[in-house]
């Protein structure tokens, strides 16, 4: 029986300890100066609909800036439409907001999450790569420009 309270016991202790090096190892504040990052937003079509320099302050997220500039409707926990953005997908304690559509005075976009999708790529100095994160989590201070791409599911 001793053998089992210790590996519970071990079990426990190490997803604590996980967990507290997530918690409080890992940088919160994404953005840590202010800045700015060039915008660019290109429709379902291959149309650029929004290209702009952005600035940005200190300890905001870009999914702050994008709802900041633009009108953003989110998807709630069913990947519906969520005008308002309250809805926030919790991931390790930290909560993410997925984008289904942006508009402003000039353009919309709307995806559907089944079909369609909002494609974050990050411009690494001489390519456009995919975003590993999602708008809550991206570092602007070390990104000069910054692609929005309306895409295809499985292309």
């Amino acid at each position: 029986m001793k053998p089992l309270y210790l590996k519970i016991f071990l079990t426990i202790a190490v997803l604590l300890l996980g967990y507290v090096i997530i918690e409080f190892v890992f940088n919160r504040d994404v953005i840590i100066y202010d800045g700015e990052v060039e915008l660019t937003i290109i429709d379902e079509s291959g149309i650029t609909v929004f290209e702009q320099v952005v600035y940005y302050e200190k300890d905001q997220t870009f999914f702050d800036i994008l709802n900041d500039k633009f009108d953003l409707t989110c998807a709630n926990r069913s990947y519906q439409e969520d005008p308002t953005c309250s809805y926030e997908f919790k991931l390790f304690s930290q909560n993410h907001h997925v984008i289904l559509g942006i508009k402003n005075e000039s353009f919309e976009i709307m995806t559907d999450w089944q079909n369609t999708f909002l494609n974050i790529e990050i411009y690494d100095g001489t390519n456009y790569v995919d975003s590993t994160v999602g708008v809550d989590g991206i570092s602007l201070n070390d990104i000069d420009k910054i692609r929005i791409i309306v895409d295809k599911v499985g292309s």
